[in-house]
């Protein structure tokens, strides 16, 4: 998933490039390569709060009724445990907000990216 826009409580949004930031689940582990203003508004760079690959915890996820898909689960970052809501729309369209144990919380506005991998047969 891609994002293009980050929303902190009280700022104005900010556009990102979509190529530069991205989260991915893949089997039961998150990639998150996703921007973090953090306490003092600096951006970080790799290896910061938001650039982390883990395990999922408490993964959830419903369709609702408009075939929108409400994905849950949480993972340790290297702040502590974030806890993600992610909301993909009919679309692709997706929202992403992130609940930090330490830290403010922060909201995403991106794409689905459908990948497909092929392999090849031998």
């Amino acid at each position: 998933m891609n994002v293009g826009i980050c929303i902190l409580p009280c700022k104005d949004p900010i556009l990102l490039n979509e190529s530069d930031y991205s989260i991915e689940i893949k089997n039961d582990s998150i990639f998150s390569d996703l921007l973090y203003l953090g306490q003092a508004d600096i951006p970080y760079r790799r290896g910061a709060e938001l650039y982390f690959q883990a395990p999922l915890k408490k993964y959830t996820m419903d369709i609702d009724k408009k075939k929108n898909a409400h994905i849950k689960f949480s993972a340790n970052a290297t702040i502590g445990n974030c806890n993600f809501y992610i909301k993909v729309y009919s679309n692709g369209s997706a929202s992403i907000y992130i609940t930090l144990q330490q830290g403010k919380s922060i909201n995403f506005l991106g794409e689905l990216n459908m990948r497909r991998e092929e392999t090849e047969s031998l």
